[in-house]
């Protein structure tokens, strides 16, 4: 049994609390206290069952729960670097509530305090932050920008840099994307006619280009 983990303190105190009213019946047998009876009945009717129920509920969420949201004494799983970073990323939460502000403010200046040597100071850890946001900044913005050649890209292919556009005599201005040339002809005769029957077929690869410049589509 280890004392240091918050946890097993609470599990000890589950089983004081247990034996204890059960030690307290031989006290009842014996003096007869009509006090004590009904203390222990209101014990083992309501506040028993609902402490079983939150050591149940809260020892399975400790066991489920990744360790970024595992607090310091609470399991062996306790990563102080994950913790103190999930407590930032919470705190960036503007409907967070004053007293559960606190409450996580308090709980990064124990950890920083305790982990300094591996954690490092409530300042390097908002310093950290904003760098990874400052990143995360630029990589999004890089993959906005990139939208609209993703979109081209898609549409009309990739810029063929030694194609010269026959129009505008542009050099490296011209897209370039092959496709199916696929042919679609109404079915003949009397069913073809009834039903709309329409035949597919394929003639081969069609080269269409496209000049950035001129803006002047034609096909090879």
């Amino acid at each position: 049994m280890n004392l240091r983990y918050k946890r097993t303190r609470q599990w000890l105190l589950f089983w004081v609390l247990t034996l204890l009213p059960f030690s307290s019946l031989f006290i009842l047998e014996s003096t007869k206290s009509e006090a004590l009876n009904i203390f222990l009945g209101v014990y083992f009717l309501f506040f028993y069952p609902i402490y079983c129920i939150f050591c149940f509920f809260r020892t399975i969420g400790i066991w489920i729960a990744g360790p970024e949201y595992i607090k310091d004494g609470y399991s062996q799983k306790f990563n102080a670097k994950l913790r103190a970073n999930q407590i930032i990323m919470d705190l960036e939460d503007f409907n967070l509530k004053e007293k559960k502000r606190k409450k996580l403010e308090k709980e990064l200046s124990a950890i920083s305090k305790k982990y300094k040597s591996t954690v490092g100071s409530v300042k390097q850890l908002y310093e950290k932050r904003q760098m990874q946001l400052d990143k995360e900044s630029a990589v999004h913005a890089k993959w906005v920008e990139s939208i609209p050649e993703q979109n081209a890209v898609m549409e009309r292919g990739t810029i063929s840099v030694k194609i010269k556009c026959p129009h505008c005599h542009e050099i490296g201005k011209v897209r370039k994307k092959i496709e199916k040339n696929i042919e679609e002809t109404s079915e003949k005769g009397v069913i073809g006619a009834l039903i709309g029957k329409k035949m597919v077929t394929d003639k081969g690869d069609i080269t269409k280009l496209y000049c950035e410049n001129c803006q002047t589509p034609w096909t090879a």
